[in-house]
């Protein structure tokens, strides 16, 4: 059995920090500008996926951290269809479905953040949404009027 020495586990520890804090430095690259100016550079996880949201759920955790379970929503997939055939030996009409009378709900990831994060990204959403709202419903009521 090792045993480590407290300088030893120190050390250890420290050690571990920092190549936490290196692949933290790795994953956003910055740039900082002589005119008190930051640039951040994106770059794209080779597990990037795009994924179109109905909704989230989700609470406050133990550690202090916000977490949404972000899902989609869908129709149910039935578990059996029985078909008609038609005289050719083709599909007709379906007469019985298997099917759940639901939306299911798929949870395709969950977010945790600190309560800052989670204001700056509902700021941001927002400002989204309003900036949606501002170009495309004065779009689409101007294409009313002129109709």
């Amino acid at each position: 059995m090792f045993r480590y020495t407290r300088e030893r586990l120190r050390k250890i520890l420290l050690r571990r920090a920092q190549r936490a804090q290196e692949k933290k430095k790795d994953s956003v690259v910055m740039k900082e500008k002589n005119n008190g100016q930051i640039s951040f550079e994106y770059k794209i996880s080779p597990n990037y996926s795009n994924y179109t949201i109905a909704g989230a759920h989700g609470g406050l955790q133990p550690g202090g951290l916000i977490t949404a379970n972000i899902f989609s929503e869908r129709t149910a997939i039935p578990k059996r269809i029985t078909h008609r055939l038609t005289e050719e030996g083709g599909l007709g009409e379906i007469i019985e479905e298997d099917k759940k009378d639901a939306i299911i709900r798929d949870v395709l990831f969950s977010l945790s953040m600190t309560p800052n994060t989670a204001k700056s990204l509902g700021k941001w959403l927002i400002e989204k949404a309003e900036e949606y709202e501002r170009h495309f419903v004065k779009v689409a009521a101007k294409e009313e009027s002129d109709g």
